[in-house]
């Protein structure tokens, strides 16, 4: 399942690590049918979150 459409609220949980200090990567993983679509989906949500993140 995507990041967005998950329980878990990333953009909170990714906001508030931008807030501690962190800069390292971001891990998405994905196991089952349609990873290449779901990666990429994951992709798009995280860049978006950092972009508003950091503006």
């Amino acid at each position: 399942m995507p990041l967005k459409y998950g329980y878990i609220n990333y953009r909170q949980a990714i906001r508030r690590a931008l807030a501690l200090g962190y800069s390292g990567p971001i891990c998405c993983e994905h196991y089952g049918s349609d990873s290449l679509g779901v990666i990429a989906e994951n992709v798009h949500y995280v860049r978006q979150v950092l972009t508003s993140a950091l503006a």
